[in-house]
């Protein structure tokens, strides 16, 4: 099967799955032959469907007949092999290739949320997918709410994609059900930022609970960090007693998004002795066994807590990047602190890159309200 990874369909696989496939096979159509004609030249295959009587078909030679069956064969393949087995082989597909963990995480997560796991895979029609889709959009997620049009959009994407890649193995129809769904939801330009009244009662609300929960989303909010780069943060990665904070892909378990990615934040006052305690404690990772949808919950849940609309982790970076635009921090400083790729900035070429580097940065942590940054 080109393409694809691993023994088709059984990788990975647990026994309850293994069960209904079970049941699928029992209730499969058999297909026996081919057979030679007993009176002619002709060949012809036996159809067996459970419970009712065998039909033949005819082909003039054998070679005909053989290839009839084994298109018949890869249809009961997939009727018998469920969306929850073709997603394990797409997962370690998509490993193969050399895909971000986190990428694949999210890509499978909302493959599973999306498509029932235990029925056969070539039973997905156009209808069905209309109709999966539908209730998916009105579900709600770990938050509560139904899904945003941004992540109907992805999840739709990643289905498309997922069932291009069965295509390409050749064992369903060439017609895509998926590419006849669309989402009517509209998608937001841009995350929601929160307002500097709205930001300064986050951070009493967060400091006040003093939880590794509400330490991982002032990260999100003081520091810039992705979700992902929070939950993969290490023990060593607080510096100086809490007063650096650096994100880099140096141990085996953190992956990041780009070079660009690869920082030193320096750490707003407030968020550092929060900091330094939970690093003197732990050992390896800062928040283990957590990953970007807990830390991305649990900045959701403080807005709650502290009475203010709800933003995503994403929509945190948003707001620290605003606020420190709107007390004069460059371009670059911005870039840097949310580790895009740098803004070229003339004046870098004619003063010294550590100190401007250092004056933008303090400048632009001014606003968050803690004062000169040492």
């Amino acid at each position: 099967m080109s393409g694809h990874t691993g023994s088709f369909g059984f990788d990975g696989c647990d026994a309850g799955r293994l069960t209904a496939m079970a049941t699928r096979i029992k209730n499969a159509v058999h297909i026996d032959g081919p057979y030679k004609r007993d009176r002619s030249s002709g060949w012809y295959i036996r159809i067996r469907p459970p419970g009712d009587r065998p039909t033949t078909r005819s082909f003039p030679t054998r070679d005909a007949a053989a290839k009839a069956k084994a298109r018949l064969l890869a249809r009961q393949a997939h009727l018998i092999c469920s969306v929850g087995m073709m997603i394990d082989q797409y997962e370690l597909h998509l490993r193969s290739k050399g895909n971000r963990p986190e990428s694949i995480r999210t890509t499978v997560f909302r493959l599973r949320a999306l498509l029932p796991l235990d029925v056969g895979i070539a039973t997905i029609t156009e209808r069905k997918a209309k109709a999966l889709f539908a209730r998916y959009s009105t579900a709600p997620t770990r938050t509560g709410e139904p899904p945003s049009g941004a992540t109907l959009r992805n999840t739709l994407n990643q289905t498309r994609t997922f069932w291009r890649w069965l295509i390409e193995g050749e064992h369903l129809p060439k017609v895509n059900p998926w590419d006849a769904v669309k989402s009517d939801k509209k998608v937001r330009k841009g995350k929601g930022k929160l307002r500097l009244d709205e930001f300064n009662a986050f951070i009493a609300a967060a400091v006040a609970e003093r939880s590794d929960a509400s330490i991982a989303a002032l990260i999100c909010l003081l520091c810039g960090l992705r979700a992902t780069e929070v939950a993969q943060l290490h023990s060593r990665d607080v510096d100086d007693g809490g007063r650096l904070l650096w994100v880099s892909d140096e141990e085996e378990d953190q992956h990041l998004k780009s070079e660009d990615s690869d920082r030193t934040i320096i750490v707003p006052a407030v968020l550092r002795p929060l900091l330094a305690e939970l690093a003197a404690v732990s050992r390896g990772r800062l928040f283990p066994g957590r990953d970007r949808f807990w830390v991305s919950y649990h900045v959701a849940r403080l807005c709650k807590v502290a009475g203010i609309r709800r933003i995503t982790a994403h929509g945190a970076r948003g707001t620290v990047s605003r606020l420190a635009e709107l007390e004069g921090a460059s371009p670059e400083f911005i870039e840097r602190l949310l580790g895009h790729a740098g803004t070229a900035v003339g004046a870098d070429h004619y003063t010294g890159r550590a100190a401007r580097r250092k004056a933008t940065h303090q400048r632009g942590l001014r606003v968050l309200g803690f004062g000169k940054q040492e």
